[in-house]
C-alpha cells in the first residue's frame, strides 16, 4: 500500500483521537499492517510529525502540541510540565498538594519556589543541561519539610525535543523507604554488638568469591601477630598460615561440608608471621541460597593452644611414667576401682608369668596362686584404709611360684572417691627359700638345748638378717623418693603458675614462691620480711583487714579479691585464698592475678550494659531455656516486654499461657520442634501483656547449644517487638489493598466489552462498597443544561433499601450547597448528617433516606461536573482519612473514565478481536542483561519462545548462547560484544535459535539498547525479541519455490520440446505411409508420447504448488506407510521399520521424493522381490534408507541415475528428486552393492528431525 496513504489514515485518526496510541492500537485502528504501521510512524516521528515517549521498551506515539499525553502516562507521584522559557505549564493534583497550591496559583508558580522547597535540586541547571542533550533521565533526590513530618522524594527529569518543546519532571515518595533502611540500620548495629560478645572470630567463607567476612570487630588473629582487618580478605591468603601438614585435611573437611551441607569442627594448625605454632578449632554450618546450594560457610574459630599444650604435657607424663616402671626392679601395677588392671611393667608380668597384653583388663588377683586369694577378700573392702602390705605367692608357672612382698596405695579423685589403686611387688622368694631350710623359732621351745637348736639359732638370725637388710634397702628406696618427692615439691612450689606465700602472726612474708614475687613486682629476696599490707593498694586497703581479722585456725574456705599496687608497674587484682595453721603463728596464702579477667569482666558488665541499653532501644531481648528443667532465663528487656516484674522466675509453661489463644498452637510446635533438634529460624506471634492485658506482637528466632554427644543442653534465643511494624503493616497492606484493588478495577475495566460495561460498574460498586464497609454506592450524571442529575447505577448492602427509582430527576436546587462543592472540584464530605443545618432541605431528604454519614465525588470533565460517585452510611457514621478520601477519588477518576470513553468503545468495538490477534502474531518477548553481575532476566513470553521453564532455568548469557543456533552463536557474541566495546546505543540483528522441548528451529529478531551510569560505563543491557520464522519460512519459501520453478521450467521446456519433435516425427512418418496398421502404430505411439507430456504437466503442477507451501513436521513412518499402501498392487514386500514417533522437518514434496524413489525401485526390468525402509544414526545425523534386492548399479554409474540425461541408468525424476533435496540442504546418494542390489541414503542433519 502507498505510504501517503497510511501516513494520512495515521494523521487523521490523531486528528479525531486527542490522545497517545500504541504501534499496536494505530494499526487496529487504522486496519493497516503493524509492520507497516511503525515504519510509517518512525518517519512521521522524524519529520517531527508525530512526537514519541519509549517507556521501557513501549512506545506511545502523540501530537506534539498534546504533551500532556505524555505526563499522564508516565506512572509517577508528583508530575510538573515546564515550558522551555521554563515557565509552568502544567501541575498534577498530588504536586501542588506537596506545594501547598491550587490550580488558580499555577501561572503564579516559578522554579525559584519549587527550589526554596526542595533546594538540593537545582531545577534550572539540570534543565540547561538537558536542552542540549539527548532524551534522558537524570536522577536526583531531596528532602521536603510537612508540617509535621520530613517526606523524601526522587525525581526524574526528562525532555521532549518535539515541538512545542518542554521538560516533563516527575517525583516519587521515597520516605518509606528511608524508613525501612533506618531500621535496618539499628538492626544491623544491634547484630553487631553480639557479635563482638561472641567468644572466637566469627566469619563468613564465601563460597563463590573466594573471600572471607569478618563479623568481629577488629579482631587480632593467631596470637595478635595479625590483624585480618588490615589484610586481604581472600582465603588463599587466610590458608597461607595453616600448618602445610594440616592445609589438606582442613580443605576436605569443608569440601565434605559444602557438598553434605552438614555442620563441621575441625581442629588444625597455624603458623604465625614470627614462626610461632599455635592450635585452633573451627566449628562452621554451610548456609544455603534460594536454589538449594552452598553459597556461604558461617564459622567460628577458638585457640585452643593451651589447651592443647595440657594435653601434650599430660601425655608426655604418662610416658614417662611408663617408661621409668619399665625399668623399675619391681613389679608395678595400676588397677581400676574394680580391680581390674590398667597398667603393668615388665617386672610384674615376669613376676606373674603373664605377657602385658593378656594382663591388661583381668582382675588382678588372678594371678594369686588360688591358696592365697582369700588373703584379699576382705582386705579389699577397706577402702579408706591409707596403704596395703601383704605376702603371698603368684601361680605357679614353669619355674614355680613366686613369693611376692606387695605394697598398694588407694588413689581418689578431689572428692575423696577411690578411682583405683596403684602397687608395688617386690620378689622375696629367695628369702622364702632360705627360711623355708630350717622350721622358725618358737618362744616355747628350749634354749640350745643341742647342737641342733643352736643351729636352728644360727639359721633364724640368718634369715633376720636378710629381712632386715631388705627393710633397709626398702627404706633406702623410700628415703630416695622422697628426697626425690621433695625436690620435686620445691621444683613445683617454685615454678607453680600461681603465688604461693606464709606469713608470720604480724603479717610478715616469711615464705614465697617466684610466681608470687612477680605478682607483688620484686624479686624474691626483696619481698621476704617485708609486710604484706605495703602491697595492698588503698581501695583494698579495709577489705584486706577485715579479711584477716576474721581468719580463725580450721577453716580453710576464706578467701577475697584485691587491688595491689607495683612500682613502676600497673596494678592488679588478685584472687587471695587464706588458712592459718593450728597454732595460729603462720598464715598460708594463695595469690592468682586474675587481671585480665577483671577487665574483662568489666568490659563484659560495660558491654552487658551497652546491650541492655541497644534492647531497650531496640526493644529486643534475649532468653535461654534449659530443656531438662524448663527454666527460662530472660533478659530485663524481655520482663518489660510481657509485663512482669524483672526477676521473677519464669518457665516454660508459665509463659505459654502469657501467649495469644490464637497462636497457642503455632508456638506450641515451634516448641515442640526445638527439642527435635530443630534451630527456630524466625516465629511471628502475640503475646498478651500481663500488668495491661495489651496485645503484642513479637518476632523470635533460636538456636541450640549441644553437648559433646550432640544432645541440645540448652536454647539460646531473641525477642523483639514488631508491634508498631505490624500496625504500620497492616495500615500499609490495608492502603496497598485498597491501592490493588483500584488497579484491579482499572485493569477490569480497560478492554471491557460494551455490552459488559454496565454490569462491570455493577460490580466494582460492589466490590468497593465491601471493602470500605459502606451500605450504598451510587453514580449520577449531570445534566448541566436542565439542571437535573439522574441516578443511573446503584449498589445496596444487604437489608439496605434501594432508591435509584426515587432519584430519576433530582433539581439541583435540593442540594445548592452539596452541587456547588462538587462544581469545583472538591469532594462534598457530611460526616453527620444529623449535625447538618436544619433549615437544609438536603438534611430532610438524606434522613428519609437512613442516611447517617455520605461522601460524594465529582466527575469533571472541561470543568464542568458531568457526575459523581456516592457513598451512604446506613447502619452506622462512617469516617474517612485523608487517604481513603485520595484513594476514592482515583476510583472516581476511574468511574469518569469508564463512561467518558463508553462512546468511545462502541467504536472501538470492531477492532479489538483485531487488536488482540495482532498482539499474539506479534510473538514479541523482553529480556535485560546486568552488565556486573552477568544476569540475565527474561519476560515470560521471551520464555515461551525458547521452550523454558522460567522457574527451572539459570539465566545467563552463556546459556542464552547454547540456545542459539550453533551456526549464528559467533554473531551473536560478537555483535552484543561490538556494541558494548564500541559504545553503541543500540545494536539489532536476526539469528537462528533451537528450543529446548521441541528442538524446533525459530528465527528471532533482536534489538537492544544500553543503560549506562554517569561514567558512561554501561551496566545494564534492555532489549526485545520477536518470532519471525513465519516470515522467514515465507522468505525462504519463496526462494526455494523460485529456484524450484526455474529447474521446473528448464526441464519442462526440454523433455516436452524433445516430445513434440517425436509426435511431428511420427505425424510426418504417419501422413507419407500407406500402410493402415503403421499409421495406427505412428498414431498411437504419438498419443503415448502425449500421455506422457500430460503427466509431465501433472507433475509440473503439484511442483507449482508446493513451492509456495512451508516446510513442516511430517510423521515418516505415516507417510511411507501411506505410500506403501498406494504401491500396494505390485508383487513387491516392502518391510517399513521406521519408529512410529519418528518426524523429519522438510517441503511437503517429500511425499512426491518418497513416491519416485519407491517407483524406481519397482521397475518391471528390475527383478525386485523385496525392499526394506529403514533409518540409522551416523553421530547427530539421521539417514533414511530404501535398499531392495533387485538389478544393482555399477560403480561408475550411481551418479549418472540422478542426472538428466539419455543414460540407460539415468532417470528424469530422481535427478528433480535431487534438485528437491539439495534446496532444503537434504544430501541423497545411492551407495549399494552392485550385486545385491539398491541402496538410497538420504540424510537429516541434526535440527531436522525429532521424536
Amino acid at each position: 500500500m502507498p505510504g501517503s496513504r497510511v501516513e494520512s489514515d495515521i494523521l487523521d485518526l490523531f486528528s479525531k483521537e486527542k490522545r497517545s496510541f500504541t504501534i499496536s492500537q494505530i494499526a487496529q485502528l487504522t486496519g493497516h499492517d503493524r509492520r507497516t504501521v511503525a515504519h510509517h510512524l518512525a518517519l512521521l516521528h522524524q519529520s517531527r510529525n508525530l512526537g514519541m515517549i519509549q517507556h521501557g521498551v513501549r512506545k506511545k506515539y502523540f501530537v506534539p502540541d498534546n504533551v500532556l499525553l505524555i505526563s499522564r502516562s508516565l506512572c509517577a507521584h508528583i508530575i510538573l510540565v515546564i515550558n522551555q522559557d521554563y515557565s509552568i505549564r502544567w501541575i498534577n493534583d498530588p504536586f501542588l498538594e506537596v506545594l501547598g497550591c491550587t490550580r488558580n496559583d499555577i501561572p503564579h508558580i516559578t522554579l525559584t519556589h519549587l527550589e526554596e522547597i526542595f533546594p538540593a535540586i537545582n531545577f534550572k541547571s539540570i534543565l540547561s543541561h538537558l536542552v542540549h542533550g539527548q532524551t534522558r533521565f537524570i536522577k536526583e533526590s531531596c528532602e521536603y519539610n510537612g508540617e509535621q513530618f520530613t517526606y523524601r522524594f526522587s525525581f526524574s527529569a526528562i525532555y521532549i525535543q518535539d515541538e512545542p518543546q518542554s521538560f516533563i519532571i516527575t517525583g516519587q515518595d521515597i520516605t518509606e523507604n528511608e524508613r525501612i533502611k533506618s531500621e535496618y540500620q539499628k538492626k544491623e548495629q544491634s547484630y553487631e554488638i553480639l557479635i563482638r560478645n561472641i567468644p572466637g572470630i566469627v566469619f563468613r567463607r564465601n563460597i563463590l568469591s573466594n573471600t572471607i567476612e569478618l563479623f568481629s570487630d577488629k579482631v587480632y588473629f593467631i596470637n595478635k601477630s595479625i590483624p585480618l582487618d588490615s589484610h586481604p580478605s581472600c582465603i588463599s591468603f587466610f590458608d597461607s598460615f595453616i600448618h602445610p601438614d594440616d592445609r589438606d585435611r582442613l580443605i576436605g573437611v569443608l569440601q565434605y561440608a559444602v557438598f553434605h551441607q552438614e555442620e563441621y569442627e575441625v581442629e588444625f594448625r597455624v603458623i604465625n608471621s614470627h614462626g610461632y605454632e599455635f592450635h585452633f578449632l573451627e566449628r562452621g554450618r554451610p548456609i544455603l541460597d534460594p536454589s538449594n546450594n552452598t553459597q556461604y560457610i558461617d564459622a567460628i574459630i577458638m585457640d585452643i593452644t593451651s589447651l592443647r599444650k595440657t594435653t601434650e604435657l599430660l601425655a608426655e607424663s604418662e610416658e614417662r611414667f611408663r617408661k621409668l616402671a619399665d625399668v623399675a626392679p619391681v613389679g608395678i601395677y595400676i588397677t581400676d576401682s574394680s580391680g581390674n588392671l590398667q597398667f603393668v611393667n615388665h617386672e610384674w608380668c615376669r613376676q606373674h608369668n603373664i605377657t602385658q597384653n593378656h594382663a591388661i583388663g583381668m582382675p588382678w588377683t588372678q594371678g594369686i596362686h588360688p591358696d592365697d586369694r582369700k588373703l584379699f577378700s576382705a582386705d579389699n573392702s577397706e577402702s579408706s584404709q591409707a596403704y596395703k602390705r601383704i605376702i603371698y605367692r603368684t601361680n605357679p608357672g614353669n619355674a614355680g611360684c613366686t613369693w611376692i612382698h606387695g605394697i598398694s596405695v588407694p588413689i581418689e579423685d578431689r572428692e575423696g572417691t577411690i578411682t583405683g589403686y596403684i602397687g608395688c611387688d617386690t620378689d622375696i622368694s629367695e628369702w622364702k627359700r632360705i627360711s623355708c631350710e630350717e622350721r622358725p623359732f618358737e618362744a616355747n621351745d628350749a634354749l640350745f638345748d643341742n647342737q641342733a637348736d643352736i643351729k636352728r639359732v644360727m639359721y633364724d638370725l640368718q634369715f633376720h638378717k636378710i629381712q632386715l637388710e631388705l627393710i633397709n634397702n626398702e627404706l633406702a628406696r623410700t628415703r630416695d623418693e622422697l628426697e626425690e618427692s621433695l625436690a620435686h615439691y620445691i621444683e613445683l612450689y617454685d615454678n607453680a603458675p600461681i603465688g604461693y606465700l606464709s606469713l608470720n602472726q604480724n603479717g610478715f612474708i616469711k615464705k614465697i614462691n617466684l610466681a608470687g614475687a612477680a605478682i607483688l613486682g620484686k624479686e624474691r629476696l626483696a619481698v621476704l620480711d617485708t609486710p604484706l599490707y605495703s602491697y595492698i593498694s588503698e581501695i583494698s586497703s579495709q577489705v584486706f583487714w577485715d579479711f584477716f581479722s576474721h581468719l580463725s585456725p580450721g577453716e580453710s574456705d576464706n578467701s577475697c579479691f584485691l587491688h595491689l599496687h607495683r612500682p613502676f608497674h600497673d596494678s592488679v587484682v588478685v584472687h587471695v585464698t587464706a588458712s592459718i595453721n593450728a597454732s595460729g603463728n603462720e598464715i598460708h596464702l594463695v595469690l592468682i592475678d586474675i587481671t585480665e579477667k577483671h577487665r574483662a569482666e568489666l568490659r563484659l558488665r560495660e558491654s552487658e550494659k551497652a546491650l541492655a541499653r541497644s534492647q531497650m532501644i531496640a526493644q529486643v531481648g534475649s532468653w535461654y531455656l534449659d530443656l531438662y528443667s524448663g527454666q527460662m532465663t530472660w533478659s530485663d528487656e524481655v520482663y518489660r516486654l510481657f509485663g512482669i516484674p524483672p526477676g521473677d522466675p519464669v518457665r516454660y509453661d508459665t509463659v505459654f499461657e502469657m501467649i495469644h489463644p490464637e497462636d497457642q498452637a503455632k508456638v506450641q510446635a515451634a516448641y515442640s520442634a526445638i527439642q527435635e533438634g530443630t534451630d527456630l529460624k524466625q516465629l511471628d506471634h502475640r503475646i498478651i501483656r500481663q500488668d495491661t492485658g495489651e496485645v503484642r506482637f513479637v518476632h523470635e528466632w533460636c538456636v541450640h547449644e549441644r553437648s559433646p554427644d550432640n544432645t541440645i543442653i540448652r536454647t539460646f534465643g531473641v525477642i523483639q517487638d514488631i508491634t508498631k511494624q505490624k500496625v504500620a503493616e497492616e495500615k500499609i497492606k490495608e492502603q496497598e489493598a485498597f491501592q490493588q484493588l483500584l488497579i484491579q478495577l482499572a485493569t477490569k475495566v480497560i478492554n471491557v466489552s460494551i455490552d459488559r460495561i454496565d454490569p462491570t460498574l455493577q460490580e466494582m460498586m460492589a466490590a468497593i462498597g465491601n471493602f470500605t464497609h459502606v451500605d450504598r454506592v451510587y453514580i449520577f450524571h449531570n445534566d448541566n443544561e436542565r439542571k437535573i442529575s439522574r441516578n443511573t447505577h446503584e449498589w445496596c448492602a444487604p437489608g439496605i433499601k434501594p432508591e435509584i427509582e426515587n432519584l430519576q430527576a433530582v433539581p439541583f436546587d435540593f442540594f445548592p450547597d452539596i452541587m456547588d462543592m462538587l462544581q469545583q472540584g472538591g469532594p462534598a464530605y457530611i460526616p453527620d448528617v444529623s449535625k447538618m443545618d436544619p433549615s437544609e432541605p438536603a438534611r430532610a431528604i438524606l434522613e428519609s433516606q437512613g442516611i447517617k454519614s455520605l461522601i460524594l465525588l465529582p466527575f469533571i470533565q472541561d470543568g464542568d461536573c458531568t457526575g459523581f460517585v456516592g457513598f451512604d452510611a446506613v447502619k452506622e457514621r462512617r469516617r474517612y482519612s485523608d487517604t481513603e478520601i485520595s484513594l476514592l477519588k482515583v476510583f472516581a477518576e476511574i468511574i469518569s473514565n469508564v463512561l467518558s470513553r463508553e462512546e468511545t468503545e462502541k467504536a472501538l468495538h470492531e477492532h479489538e478481536k483485531v487488536l488482540a490477534i495482532t498482539q499474539d502474531i506479534a510473538q514479541i518477548g523482553s529480556w535485560s542483561h546486568d552488565a556486573r553481575s552477568g544476569k540475565l532476566t527474561w519476560s515470560d513470553k521471551t520464555c515461551e519462545i525458547f521452550q523454558v521453564d522460567p522457574k527451572n532455568c539459570a539465566f545467563t548469557f552463556d546459556a542464552y548462547l547454547e540456545m542459539v543456533h550453533p551456526d549464528d552463536r559467533d554473531l551473536v557474541a560478537r555483535i552484543y560484544t561490538e556494541s558494548r566495546e564500541k559504545g553503541l546505543e543500540r545494536h539489532e540483528l536476526e539469528y537462528r535459535i533451537i528450543q529446548r522441548e521441541s528442538r524446533d528451529i525459530r528465527y528471532i529478531y533482536d534489538q537492544g539498547i544500553h543503560e549506562r551510569d554517569r561514567d558512561g560505563t554501561i551496566v545494564r543491557s534492555y532489549g526485545m525479541i520477536q518470532d519471525i520464522t513465519r516470515r522467514k519460512l515465507a522468505e525462504t519459501a519463496l526462494e526455494e519455490s523460485n529456484r524450484k520453478l526455474r529447474i521446473l521450467t528448464r526441464l519442462t521446456r526440454d523433455d516436452v520440446s524433445s516430445m513434440l519433435r517425436e509426435i511431428r516425427q511420427y505425424l510426418d512418418l504417419a501422413k507419407e505411409e500407406h500402410d493402415t496398421q503403421k499409421i495406427s502404430r505412428y498414431l498411437q505411439m504419438a498419443r503415448d508420447m502425449s500421455s506422457i507430456i500430460e503427466k509431465t504437466l501433472d507433475f509440473t503442477r503439484d511442483y507449482e504448488l508446493s513451492g509456495v507451501s512451508y516446510s513442516g513436521w511430517l510423521n515418516l513412518f505415516q507417510t511411507i506407510s501411506t505410500l506403501i499402501h498406494a504401491l500396494a498392487s505390485h508383487q513387491v514386500v516392502i518391510e517399513n521399520t521406521v519408529s512410529p514417533v519418528l518426524e523429519i522437518y522438510a517441503d511437503p514434496m517429500m511425499r512426491n521424493v518418497f513416491m519416485i524413489i519407491l517407483e524406481y525401485a519397482l521397475k518391471k526390468d528390475r527383478g525386485v522381490s523385496r525392499l526394506r525402509i529403514s533409518v540409522t544414526m551416523s553421530g547427530r545425523t539421521l539417514i533414511l534408507i530404501c535398499e531392495d534386492n533387485g538389478a544393482g548399479i555399477p560403480a561408475d554409474e550411481k551418479e549418472i541415475i540422478f542426472m538428466h540425461g539419455n543414460s540407460k541408468y539415468s532417470d528424469t525424476r530422481l535427478f528433480l528428486v535431487r534438485e528437491i533435496l539439495g534446496i532444503t540442504g537434504l544430501p541423497i546418494r545411492e551407495c549399494g552393492d552392485p550385486e545385491k542390489g539398491v541402496r538410497v541414503e538420504i540424510s537429516f542433519p541434526e535440527g531436522r528431525y525429532r521424536t
